[in-house]
C-alpha cells in the first residue's frame, strides 16, 4: 500500500519537529505550496488557511492543470484538503502536475498530576472524503494519513476507481461519483513518564494527478476539521482511572473535553467544480480541433 510508504517518511519527519505547544504546516514535493501564508510553523490555535487556488497552468494547446488546498490547526483538532486537476486534449500530453503534499502538525507537552507514571488515554474521531476521478496513469493516488506519535489511527487511499483503508471504514460515496467516505473512532494510550506526556499529532494529504491524451483527472483528499482528540483519562500503571488526577497542556488546550462525532460533511466544493471541468474539457475535447 503506497501511502504506508508515506507514513514511514512521516514518522522520521516527526521525530525532528516535536516541541511543546506548536502547530506546524510542512510541505514537501511541490513547488505550488511552497509560499504557505504565515511561517511554517508556529501558527496561532484556531488558524485557518483557505487559499482557494494555488496554482494552476495552461500548456501547449489544450493542456492543463489547477492546484488548491485548505487547512485548519488547532490544539486537539487538525483538518486538511488537498486536490488537484489535469486535463489534456493535445497531441502530446506531457507532465502537467505535480504531486501535491501538506502535513499539519500539532505538538503539545503536557503536565499529569497525581501520578508520575502511566497511561494518558485519548478518544479520537477521523473522517473525511477522497476522490479519483479518471486519468489513465497508474500512479494517480488520492491518499491520506492520521498519526498519534508512532501510532497511526488511520490511513487510506484511493486509486484506480477503487479504495483501501486501514484503521477504519472506506464506503463509496452514496451522493458523489468516485468518491469515498471514511470513517475510524477509538481511543490511543500515550505514556505518562516522571509527571509528563508527550502529544505530538500529524495529519497528512496526497494528490497526484496525471491525466493521458483526449482524458482529464481529478484527485482530491478532504479531511477538513475532522482529525479530532480529546476525552482524555488518566490511568495509573495498573490500568485504573486516577481520581483527582490533572492534565495540564501547554498550549493551554484541554484534552478533557468530550468528543461529539459528526456525520461525515459534505466534500469541498472545488469537488463539484471538479465534475464540471471534466465535462467541459470532454466536451471541449469532442467539439474542437485538436491543438499542438
Amino acid at each position: 500500500m503506497r501511502v504506508l510508504t508515506i507514513i514511514c517518511g512521516l514518522m522520521l519527519l516527526g521525530s525532528r519537529l516535536n516541541a511543546d505547544g506548536m502547530l506546524y504546516m510542512v510541505n514537501f514535493g511541490d513547488a505550488a505550496f511552497t509560499n504557505l501564508p504565515g511561517s511554517s510553523s508556529g501558527y496561532t490555535d484556531s488558524t485557518i488557511l483557505t487559499p482557494s487556488q494555488t496554482l494552476s497552468g495552461q500548456g501547449p494547446g489544450n493542456r492543463g492543470y489547477t492546484e488548491a488546498y485548505a487547512a485548519y490547526l488547532s490544539f486537539g483538532q487538525l483538518g486538511l484538503s488537498v486536490y488537484g486537476s489535469d486535463f489534456c486534449s493535445a497531441n502530446t500530453c506531457g507532465v502537467e502536475f505535480q504531486p501535491d503534499n501538506l502535513l499539519a502538525v500539532s505538538s503539545d507537552g503536557l503536565t499529569i498530576g497525581g501520578v508520575s507514571n502511566g497511561t494518558l488515554r485519548l478518544q479520537y474521531v477521523l473522517e473525511g472524503t477522497l476522490t479519483d476521478f479518471g486519468g489513465n496513469n497508474s500512479n494517480n493516488l488520492a491518499a491520506f494519513s492520521f498519526q498519534l506519535g508512532n501510532n497511526v489511527l488511520g490511513s487510506a487511499q484511493a486509486a484506480g476507481g477503487g479504495g483501501s483503508s486501514f484503521g477504519g471504514s472506506l464506503t463509496p460515496d452514496s451522493s458523489h461519483s468516485n468518491t469515498w467516505d471514511y470513517f475510524a473512532s477509538g481511543t490511543v494510550d500515550v505514556a505518562i513518564s516522571n509527571g509528563f506526556a508527550s502529544i505530538f499529532q500529524e495529519l497528512f494529504g496526497h494528490a497526484n494527478c496525471s491525466s493521458g491524451q483526449g482524458q482529464s483527472c481529478t484527485e482530491s483528499v478532504n479531511f477538513l476539521n475532522t482529525a479530532l482528540i480529546g476525552g482524555a483519562v488518566v490511568l495509573d500503571s495498573n490500568g485504573n482511572v486516577v481520581q483527582g488526577a490533572t492534565i495540564t497542556s501547554g498550549s493551554g488546550h484541554d484534552y478533557t473535553q468530550p468528543l461529539t462525532p459528526a456525520a461525515v460533511p459534505e466534500p469541498a466544493s472545488w469537488l463539484l467544480l471538479a465534475t464540471v471541468l471534466a465535462a467541459v474539457f470532454a466536451f471541449r475535447h469532442r467539439h474542437s480541433k485538436v491543438n499542438v
